[in-house]
């Protein structure tokens, strides 16, 4: 599905929204005390720390699990991508001169809603009924 960029929202950016919600929710470390070497702490927020990170593994095992099933299944293929791979260049020649053609014509059409002639004869609603 083409969505334009201006609506989109990116995957990063989508989970950039959920960790903020979650760490409003749950605190997150930003920085592991393993990471930083800092042994100093009480066992309990050691513990903590460990379960998030061990949490974070398993998501990331997880995504790329499911994204190798969806690519094996064909979920993130295309509806016409047995059409498209078997096309001849002829015939991708002739679907972007139909793709333009049609096009060009639903461009006119939007612009001859847009600029409605004013010499022209508006049928009214009743005129078929008489």
């Amino acid at each position: 599905m083409n969505i334009p960029d201006s609506l989109s929202i990116s995957r990063t950016q989508q989970l950039l929204q959920l960790e903020k919600t979650v760490r409003r929710i749950i605190p997150i470390p930003k920085a592991f005390y393993f990471e930083t070497g800092n042994n100093e702490i009480p066992l309990k927020t050691k513990a903590w720390h460990r379960t998030v990170s061990s949490l974070q593994s398993v998501l990331r095992w997880s995504e790329k699990i499911g994204e190798g099933v969806a690519k094996v299944t064909g979920i993130t293929d295309s509806r016409f991508d047995h059409v498209t791979l078997n096309m001849t260049p002829q015939q991708w020649e002739e679907a972007e001169k139909n793709r333009d053609m049609q096009l060009q014509r639903r461009k006119e059409y939007l612009e001859s809603l847009a600029n409605p002639h004013m010499d022209q004869e508006i049928p009214s609603k009743d005129a078929g009924n008489n």
